[in-house]
């Protein structure tokens, strides 16, 4: 989903999670990720702060409540394996728990999973799927997810090229106040693309978003 100088670029005020390492959000940094660059190291969310014996029984009770349909636990648990925290790192056994939660409509599982199939971490690469799990996610107002669809439209990747999904899925990720998506929505009203030329709008989401918007100062 990354083949445009636009790209991934992310950044977020939320918590980062292992699959957003791929794609970096960050509170200090937006990152440009193209095709070919090396992905980054993957961070540990809920055992960043558990140690030892505390963090082995972290594991465990979250295991127990995975295995008893527990969604939120299911998705923490695929979490810890696609990591390796407080268990042997196992990409294919994180996305079958990222699966089972995902299908039970959690939307952050959904986008993990959405993720996995774009990159091919633990899963086939598959656009189509990615796209799938993405707008079921996206749907369920996860931001970042809509943003992942708007890229989706945009580049026709998993699904016909539309400009205009595009700018209605960035619309919904800006509107909620994705960084990101606020700079592209501003710079498609600045080009006209996907919509008329506003620059009043273009500068109404490049004030609105944190990122610094150089088309803007030409």
């Amino acid at each position: 989903m990354i083949n445009d100088i636009a790209g991934w670029q992310i950044i977020d005020e939320c918590p980062e999670t292992p699959l957003d390492k791929i794609f970096p959000i960050s509170r200090r940094a937006a990152c440009l990720i193209a095709r070919n660059q090396t992905k980054a190291p993957l961070l540990s969310t809920n055992f960043l702060n558990i140690q030892g014996d505390r963090a082995q029984n972290h594991f465990e009770e979250t295991k127990a409540k995975a295995e008893k349909g527990d969604a939120a636990a299911q998705m923490n648990l695929g979490t810890c394996y696609f990591d390796g925290s407080s268990v042997a790192k196992d990409v294919v056994e994180a996305v079958e728990w990222f699966r089972k939660a995902a299908e039970q409509n959690f939307a952050e599982a959904q986008y993990h999973l959405a993720i996995c199939y774009s990159v091919g971490e633990g899963v086939e690469k598959n656009d189509a799927e990615s796209f799938k799990w993405l707008r079921r996610a996206a749907v369920q107002n996860n931001r970042k997810a809509q943003y992942g669809v708007a890229l989706c439209y945009s580049n026709g990747e998993g699904v016909k090229e539309d400009n205009l999904e595009a700018v209605k899925w960035h619309r919904k990720a800006a509107e909620q106040g994705y960084p990101t998506a606020q700079y592209q929505l501003g710079r498609r009203y600045y080009f006209g693309d996907g919509v008329l030329v506003d620059y009043a709008e273009a500068v109404k989401w490049n004030v609105t978003g944190p990122l610094r918007v150089d088309w803007l100062q030409s």
